[in-house]
């Protein structure tokens, strides 16, 4: 049984290792700060894999090299997501907890459970390289609640 289960998880690690990308992005808020942001996205597996975002928000794209030289707050989503192609296009979804870190301390703080982080995605794949483009919110799931403050966000990856 053992030997099974071993068996088992190499296939599933293989099988969602088959497919990464290391992705940069930019957004902006629709609602609440209405704040911009930048950030880098990573992914593994195609149908269903695991994946991880970061954000820096930002006050203007123009100033973004001062303020993430002096950057202290990183928000950190990792998560599941589902996804489906339809010859170069993916569309996507992605749900995850949101990680809260102060990155010159090294402290964290985890948002409540009952809040998700959300977001459905198209990507377009151009060789190696693929554009995206995602519609972002947090949610509560029990009873089902969107926060109210939605974020549109693009950007570039690479797949290998």
């Amino acid at each position: 049984m053992r030997k099974l289960l071993v068996f088992l998880a190499v296939i599933s690690i293989t099988a969602i290792s088959m497919s990464a990308t290391l992705g940069v992005m930019a957004g902006k808020e629709l609602g609440g700060r209405e704040r911009m942001y930048l950030g880098v996205q990573a992914t593994l597996g195609e149908t269903l894999g695991l994946g991880v975002d970061a954000y820096y928000p930002i006050s203007s794209f123009e100033s973004a090299a001062e303020e993430i030289s002096s950057a202290q707050i990183l928000e950190i989503d990792p998560g599941l997501f589902l996804s489906l192609r339809f010859s170069d296009t993916k569309l996507y979804a992605f749900v995850s907890p949101i990680v809260i870190m102060n990155i010159q301390t090294m402290d964290y703080q985890v948002v409540p459970l009952s809040t998700l982080r959300g977001k459905i995605g198209v990507r377009f794949k151009l060789g190696a390289f693929s554009a995206f483009v995602e519609g972002i919110t947090a949610f509560q799931y029990s009873p089902f609640a969107t926060s109210g403050v939605y974020g549109v966000q693009g950007g570039v990856s690479l797949g290998f």
